[in-house]
């Protein structure tokens, strides 16, 4: 649900100017700058979707990446089995 908010649910025309306000001299998208918009443009909006829209349309060069532990195949199987 947050990757579709993030693509579709901010409005380009309104959200583009947004961001452009709250990047800094070096134009750099940081976390705090991600969380400046969401509380002024969309405060009920999740973290993750106004980092997806920030990501999609900063002019830089940005890429979101969503990193997690987990198991391989044979090591699942392993822990469920009985």
């Amino acid at each position: 649900m947050d990757k579709i908010a993030g693509e579709l649910g901010f409005f380009n025309p309104i959200f583009r100017p947004a961001l452009s306000s709250h990047l800094g001299m070096d134009k750099a998208l940081t976390f705090d700058v991600v969380e400046a918009i969401r509380q002024r443009f969309c405060p009920i909006a999740s973290f993750q979707a106004n980092l997806i829209a920030c990501v999609r349309r900063v002019d830089q060069p940005a890429i979101y990446l969503e990193a997690g532990m987990g198991y391989k195949v044979d090591e699942l199987k392993e822990i469920t089995s009985p």
